[in-house]
């Protein structure tokens, strides 16, 4: 499995999110922790969507310290993360690939 990391430099995040649900079609479900907010949502049964801040809520620590001028997190987890309605999907809501991860 690959995962594929894309960033967006708009800091709302319920924006993004409705947009890449409109455009996909897909439902996120939020989930909090002590540390973050994120929203997670499988597209097609086969790839997995994970939205997230790049920041943590308690210290405000960035998640990507490579990338602090991104402001929201897209990692989208599947065998073939390039599928054409992904690409599709980043066109529209204007979201930068930032590194492609291989996982064994």
């Amino acid at each position: 499995m690959a995962t594929n990391l894309y960033g967006y430099l708009s800091d709302d995040l319920e924006v993004v999110c409705t947009s890449i649900e409109q455009i996909l079609g897909v439902t996120f479900r939020c989930e909090q922790t002590a540390y973050r907010t994120f929203y997670s949502a499988e597209y097609r049964e086969s790839i997995q969507l994970l939205l997230q801040p790049n920041w943590g809520t308690i210290d405000s620590e960035l998640m990507e310290e490579d990338y602090p001028q991104i402001q929201i997190l897209l990692y989208v987890s599947a065998v073939l993360p390039n599928s054409t309605h992904i690409h599709y999907l980043l066109v529209e809501t204007q979201a930068q690939l930032l590194e492609q991860r291989d996982e064994e």
